[in-house]
């Protein structure tokens, strides 16, 4: 079977990127502004104590005879801050700084890949504080709007444009240590006040592009399906060759959801970000050639119409238009394999992380 696969349909961090993303450096919320640059790693002591701690505590990192564990992400930030983890079995673990101050874990939410979001409750003695970090548009959605700096959709949108990894990092303020190893995970991730962004730096793999071309000359299409953002995925798409990149090459229509429950399109050019257009402009550039990229959002909202030729009027639709699929849930990620099964054709799928499990199961070949 794996030798008839026409469709090859890739996750993106861990698998066509190095799988540890290089830890940039914090971006804190300064004065109700965000800045154009993270506090390098060599500075990072010097950034305010909420997003410190906040970095200090809100991941799932254990340790091992010395050696920290956990997921890449979490182990290089955490790592970058130069606390230690005070480990006791069977509880969650204190976290200490160089000067000695000590942050008790009183209760911890890991990461969801459908909610996008993890958190945690801390004590520091003095107070307790409820931190919660995920993707930059999930925090966003969290946090009382009066915390959330001007341009902040647009700085993020520029970072994911340039190919880094963004999170953003978030607080609460809870009334004691009972409730705070009480509170639920609807209760902790809501009314947030935004601390700013966690940036990482996400490099294609060696070999990344050499397998895209060998793929394209056997005539089989690659496909990326990634739980990070569009821009990211388009990003990473072009360095490895998924998608053309350069002068003359032509812009990439994204396919988003609007406020209003709309679908939204916009032209990607060059400079890695959206440029809003109308309808009948965006299909117009995908009959000319252009490829496509959607959100996880717009997806679901086309539901059967994204194979039908009502967008794109060639056989398999905005389906088979689409290079990128971005913020895909891992539900989303097997709907997309089994829709291009449905179409006949003979898919695989490569993925490395549990969002990936489903979609290598439903593929001919994972």
């Amino acid at each position: 079977v794996a030798g008839k696969i026409r469709v090859m349909c890739f996750d993106k961090t861990g698998t066509l990127t190095k799988e540890g993303l290089d830890f940039a450096g914090p971006l804190p919320i300064t004065d109700g502004v965000l800045g154009d640059q993270p506090v390098p790693v060599g500075a990072i002591q010097q950034v305010p104590d909420p997003i410190m701690h906040a970095m200090a505590s809100c991941h799932a990192v254990t340790s091992f005879e010395g050696q920290l564990l956990g997921n890449e992400v979490e182990v290089n930030m955490f790592r970058a801050t130069d606390w230690q983890l005070l480990e006791t079995p069977g509880k969650l673990p204190k976290i200490q700084s160089p000067a000695g101050q000590t942050l008790e874990m009183i209760r911890r939410f890991e990461f969801d890949h459908g909610r996008m979001t993890m958190s945690v409750a801390v004590d520091t003695g003095k107070a307790v504080t409820a931190y919660v970090k995920g993707s930059f548009e999930k925090i966003q959605a969290l946090c009382l709007p009066e915390t959330v700096p001007k341009g902040y959709h647009e700085t993020c949108q520029g970072f994911a444009a340039r190919g880094f990894y963004t999170l953003a990092i978030a607080r609460k303020a809870l009334a004691d240590r009972e409730v705070g190893s009480n509170i639920t995970r609807d209760e902790i991730e809501t009314e947030l006040e935004m601390l700013g962004l966690i940036l990482f730096r996400n490099e294609p793999k060696p070999d990344a592009e050499e397998a895209i071309k060998a793929l394209k000359e056997g005539d089989t299409r690659p496909v990326m399906i990634t739980g990070d953002t569009v821009l990211t995925g388009i990003a990473i798409a072009r360095n490895v060759g998924m998608l053309p990149e350069g002068e003359g090459a032509p812009p990439v229509v994204l396919v988003d959801v609007a406020q209003e429950g709309a679908l939204k399109w916009s032209l990607v050019g060059a400079d890695g970000l959206p440029k809003q257009v109308t309808f009948e402009e965006g299909r117009d550039w995908l009959h000319k050639g252009s490829e496509a990229a959607v959100t996880g959002v717009a997806f679901r909202h086309l539901d059967n119409a994204i194979t039908s030729d009502g967008v794109v009027a060639t056989p398999g639709g905005l389906l088979l238009a689409t290079r990128v699929f971005g913020r895909m849930t891992p539900d989303d990620k097997i709907n997309c394999v089994e829709r291009h099964k449905a179409l006949g054709l003979i898919t695989g799928m490569c993925g490395d992380g549990g969002n990936d499990a489903g979609a290598l199961r439903a593929s001919h070949a994972g």
